[in-house]
């Protein structure tokens, strides 16, 4: 900044009263470790890979570190950068964001084979949608499928890979995502927090936590487990 007529002028042109000097409010807050803005954490790690967080989890147990966990850093609360944690920054995670298509015929049961549960789960939410809403079921209208999301990936990602998908298909074979208005957000973080889906159908297919068929999560013990629903049933408006 420059010092003209006892007034600061930024390089936009935007003056400053003369008498305040904005360098020493940053300053106080910067040497203050106790203020809101430096609430950051100690050190940064960017797994790649399921192994990694389980390092990073058996290494924070063993030294008494809290972890915090972040993707694109939506909260309000500011969860995502903790002070003094051994923070996990999702941005380089495994990539996945494929469509993958279920078969036509719904099987008999999920089987023990959770790769298969998905499309069981896929077929029995449209099976239950049609028996109390026939009129808007036909094969046109729901084909079975999901898309497989990283814990790390954004909106812009996994919208990218439908469109993608459907790209030449005729209408009957293609898919529509419910998901978020931002691309910047992590479908993971949007749907655990309820999942707002107005501008992508979402009266007419529900919230965002109704959309998930299965999480891979590591726990705190460093456990990587998979887990969802068996069964889903549609419940009618009363």
């Amino acid at each position: 900044k420059h010092l003209v007529s006892s007034t600061f002028i930024d390089e936009r042109g935007v003056t400053t009263p003369s008498g305040f000097n904005p360098y020493s409010e940053y300053k106080s807050w910067i040497e203050d470790d106790g203020h809101s803005n430096m609430e950051l954490p100690g050190a940064v790690l960017f797994p790649s890979a399921p192994y990694d967080v389980y390092a990073a989890v058996h290494f924070a147990r063993a030294h008494g570190l809290k972890i915090s966990v972040k993707t694109s850093g939506h909260s309000y609360s500011g969860s995502g950068t903790r002070r003094n944690t051994l923070h996990l920054n999702m941005r380089k995670y495994r990539k996945y964001t494929n469509v993958v298509p279920c078969n036509d015929t719904i099987p008999d049961s999920p089987g023990s084979d959770l790769n298969d549960l998905p499309c069981y789960l896929a077929h029995k939410r449209k099976d239950s949608r049609c028996r109390e809403l026939p009129q808007d079921c036909g094969e046109q209208e729901w084909k079975p499928g999901y898309l497989v999301i990283g814990g790390g990936q954004n909106w812009a990602e996994a919208y990218g890979a439908v469109h993608e998908y459907n790209e030449g298909k005729p209408e009957h074979e293609k898919y529509h995502a419910v998901g978020g208005n931002t691309a910047t957000v992590s479908p993971n973080g949007w749907g655990l927090q309820g999942g707002l889906s107005g501008t992508s159908l979402g009266r007419r297919f529900g919230y965002g936590v109704d959309q998930p068929l299965m999480y891979e999560l590591m726990l705190a013990t460093g456990e990587l487990v998979r887990f969802g629903p068996t069964d889903t049933e549609h419940v009618p408006e009363r």
